[in-house]
């Protein structure tokens, strides 16, 4: 079914509390799924009431014939959720990222702005961040991956 959609967003939001190798296998199941496209909030932390997801940052490195799939830095305030340092690491691997406000009301579109602020802390630049491209260059992103070829055409159909 996810195949069907034009973009797909995977994070970890249930059973935070498994182990770190179990926290692992899960979002490198995500990475490695054919059909994610992104993933939202990677640390999973609220600054000030929620520490990073206990994952093994050091195994998130692709291998050689893997593709790298774009990572989403979201930008509220209470998350700020991947950290310069990582976003620079996983940039020298190929990654490209998303900016997301993850907002949930009209007033937290605003938090675009620190999400751009960490994208420069970590030297990104436009050209590796999937959404400040044109809505047709996304798409053409997404539907342009190997995975993708020969996929059902047409809209996507809402999920039940």
């Amino acid at each position: 079914m996810l195949s069907r959609y034009d973009l797909v967003v995977a994070s970890v939001h249930v059973a935070r509390r498994q182990s770190r190798e179990q926290l692992t296998a899960r979002t490198l199941a995500a990475i490695r799924s054919p059909n994610v496209d992104v993933i939202a909030h990677p640390a999973g932390r609220y600054i000030g009431s929620r520490d990073d997801l206990d994952l093994d940052w050091t195994r998130y490195s692709p291998k050689p014939h893997e593709p790298v799939p774009p990572s989403s830095s979201t930008a509220p305030t209470k998350r700020l959720d991947l950290s310069d340092g990582r976003a620079r690491r996983a940039s020298e691997f190929g990654c490209v990222f998303t900016i997301d406000s993850d907002a949930h009301r009209v007033e937290e579109l605003d938090n675009l702005r620190w999400g751009v602020a960490m994208a420069r802390r970590a030297w990104l630049t436009p050209d590796s961040v999937i959404n400040a491209r044109s809505r047709a260059e996304l798409l053409e992103w997404a539907s342009g991956k190997p995975r993708r070829v020969g996929a059902a055409s047409g809209p996507a159909e809402p999920a039940s």
